[in-house]
């Protein structure tokens, strides 16, 4: 059964239960405070190989409503603290057995440490706080392990469990496999576009002269200028576009989106479109950053 998983029992009993509960509940306030409890030994929700009992819901229920009262809070209605006790209790089970899991330990002397600053949040020393607890009837021992869980689940809120997690080479080629790990190793490209814009109402002529000015500036970068220095000239046509930045695949424009994986890098293709010629470079790729970001690769 999968972690977290909780499987509670059938309506009936459930309500059964929070009224057998809920009348041992009402029994211990009032002038039946000091009155015998009956412990319900019965189970009201199993949560992956744990289970919590009707006792500890008992038990649990009575220390909060004591505690609340003590500090002058209103105690919500017994159905309800029943139920919102419960789902606390369930969750910190789910939370103790990823401890457990995890091989998370709270040494003694960390416990210890934990115990000391308890007591003298409460103004006394260990031992007299030792006392203090003996003379309300907690038990000092009950109390240390209960701390012990509510550090270990602390750690786990923390995320600090995750040093101790392994993952195989398996799991790592599973995940590359999947459609988001294809997207996050997926190389970057920095494209650069000079785009000789058409006109709807070029004539035959203009459109063929237009072709040619691009086929000549093509040669000229193939033949070793500069690709900037190539597309910024002024006569007979002017070239527009720059610099698109460094872009997944899946983020280059689709008229792009074919040529560039097939260009080598410094390679220039001449692309058509609805706007009309375009000129695409491939400067450098991605590969590895240094220390300042900037790509180690350059121009080839």
């Amino acid at each position: 059964m999968p972690t977290g998983s909780v499987i509670s029992r059938s309506n009936s009993t459930a309500n059964t239960l929070i009224h057998l509960i809920l009348g041992a509940v009402l029994c211990s306030v009032g002038p039946l405070v000091n009155a015998q409890i009956e412990v319900l030994d019965q189970v009201v929700a199993i949560v992956d190989d744990d289970i919590v009992l009707a006792s500890e819901l008992e038990e649990r229920v009575l220390g909060i409503k004591s505690s609340l009262e003590a500090r002058g809070v209103d105690v919500p209605a017994d159905d309800v603290l029943i139920r919102e006790t419960l789902d606390r209790l369930i969750l910190d089970s789910i939370q103790l057995q990823l401890a457990s899991r995890y091989g998370v330990k709270i040494p003694d002397q960390q416990l210890d440490q934990s115990m000391t600053r308890l007591a003298q949040q409460n103004g006394l020393t260990l031992d007299q706080f030792r006392l203090a607890l003996e003379q309300s009837g907690q038990s000092y021992a009950v109390t240390r392990e209960s701390l012990r869980d509510d550090l270990a689940i602390q750690r786990v809120q923390q995320g600090n469990v995750m040093r101790n997690i392994n993952i195989s080479e398996q799991e790592i080629d599973n995940f590359l496999a999947t459609e988001e790990g294809e997207e996050m190793t997926q190389p970057e490209y920095r494209v650069i576009q000079a785009l000789l814009a058409a006109n709807r109402g070029d004539d035959p002529t203009e459109v063929d002269r237009k072709e040619r000015f691009v086929d000549d500036t093509l040669a000229t970068i193939e033949a070793g200028t500069p690709f900037e220095q190539a597309v910024s000239v002024t006569q007979p046509f002017v070239f527009s576009g720059g610099d698109l930045g460094w872009r997944k695949l899946g983020d280059i424009p689709s008229m792009f989106a074919e040529i560039v994986p097939t260009l080598t890098i410094g390679a220039v293709a001449k692309v058509r479109s609805s706007s009309g010629l375009h000129l695409v470079y491939w400067p450098t790729r991605w590969v590895e950053s240094n220390s300042s970001g900037k790509p180690m690769c350059g121009i080839s």
